[in-house]
């Protein structure tokens, strides 16, 4: 699970808490570690995104095509298929 939200310019993805926002459970202590680890596999397939706590932002240029926005989207969701083992090796706190 994971909770997406945005606007026109920024995009944000947030890892762990499924769709209970009110939780604040992080990977691997306090400070969160699944924002830079899925990070890295998004930019080893040429995404570029920035992993901060357990999130993943991405702001996009406002000239994007649809076909770009769909290989983003694509990036990551694939990114998150590789990195969900990873993840769940992960202790989580709160």
């Amino acid at each position: 699970g994971g909770n997406p939200w945005g606007s026109e310019y920024v995009g944000v993805y947030h890892l762990g808490d499924g769709m209970d926002s009110t939780a604040n459970h992080r990977f691997n202590g306090k400070e969160g570690a699944a924002g830079p680890l899925v990070r890295d596999i998004c930019i080893r397939r040429g995404v570029m995104v920035r992993g901060i706590r357990d999130s993943l932002v991405f702001c996009p240029p406002l000239i994007i095509s649809h076909a770009e926005i769909d290989r983003i989207v694509d990036t990551i969701k694939e990114s998150l298929d590789e990195a969900a083992p990873l993840l769940r090796a992960l202790p989580m706190a709160i």
